[in-house]
């Protein structure tokens, strides 16, 4: 079946005879083809290998990547709205500027990895990634000096046990 990727300009960035989007993208990813702005809108890419692919700026939008290999990819600017990212691999992926609003981010892999503070940059996670998270906020009010001893011990004993508590 024919299948076609184009940008968010409606320019055409690859085509050809696929079974499924996600083996287009994945053949267009392993002929090196520039996916910069793709619209990948509402795509199924469950368990498409998409490591270290440019993706800056396209359109994933509603799109299922669900236990994608998404690793060292550049997501920069990328509409992330209400994409299914759950276990995907995200480590050491460029997400500065993406919008997560209601991306299900639960199970991912994010270690490593880039997030804006924004307002598009909230998602769904599960307890390991928001103990990530809390882990690394604490840090930085205890070296500004910031919140109370009663906020710190709150936020020490929800974040015990986190999955790199020994390297922190």
């Amino acid at each position: 079946m024919e299948k076609e990727i184009y940008d968010i300009n409606g320019i055409l960035l690859y085509s050809g005879d696929f079974e499924s989007d996600k083996t287009c993208l994945e053949d267009a990813v392993k002929n090196n083809i520039k996916l910069k702005k793709a619209n990948l809108r509402n795509a199924n890419l469950r368990n498409a290998n998409l490591r270290c692919t440019d993706l800056w700026g396209a359109n994933l939008r509603n799109a299922n990547l669900r236990n994608a290999n998404l690793r060292c990819t550049d997501l920069r600017g990328a509409d992330l709205r209400n994409a299914n990212l759950r276990d995907a691999d995200l480590r050491c992926a460029d997400l500065w500027g993406a919008n997560l609003r209601n991306a299900n981010l639960r199970d991912a892999d994010l270690d490593f990895s880039v997030l804006s503070l924004w307002c598009g940059g909230q998602f769904k996670a599960d307890k390991r990634i928001c103990k990530q998270i809390l882990a690394h906020a604490k840090r930085i009010m205890e070296l500004s000096e910031e919140g109370s001893p009663e906020l710190h011990e709150l936020m020490a004993k929800y974040i015990k046990g986190w999955h790199r508590e020994s390297e922190f």
